[in-house]
Formats: structure tokens, sequence, C-alpha cells
């Protein structure tokens, strides 16, 4: 299933590669709701349109302009 996961992330990634502000990413925590660190989820891949390219170790909706990612696998 890692493969599957890596193949779908890579192939995003290659997609949107000129586009700067879409955010492909997975495998890491989604926190919806500042202040709570019980509300998260961790889908296998994500993207993010309106979001800029970079490293993150989780993604906190309230820090990405209230933009929660709009496709998501699991």
């Amino acid at each position: 299933m890692r493969r599957a996961t890596a193949t779908i992330q890579g192939n995003l990634e290659l997609l949107y590669a000129d586009r700067p502000d879409v955010f492909v990413a997975g495998d890491n925590l989604i926190y919806p709701v500042r202040g709570s660190n019980t509300i998260r989820t961790a889908p296998d891949v994500y993207v993010a349109f309106g979001r800029p390219k970079g490293d993150r170790g989780s993604y906190k909706v309230w820090l990405e302009a209230d933009i929660f990612p709009q496709v998501v696998f699991e």
C-alpha cells in the first residue's frame, strides 16, 4: 500500500510542479481547529490548492488561510 500512496503523491507533485500555489503532502497530521490537538487526521496523501509549496511538519488549517485540503486520498 505504501508504494501506491508514494506513487500517487509523486505523480501529483509532478502534475503541479509548475504551480507554486498547490501544496501536495502526505502522512502528516492535519489540525483543523486552533487550540485542539485532539481533533486531527492524517490522510495518506492530500492536496491544498491556494497554499504555497514548502516543508511542513503538520498542516494547521488556521495558519494556512483557513484552507482545508480539497483533495484527500486515504
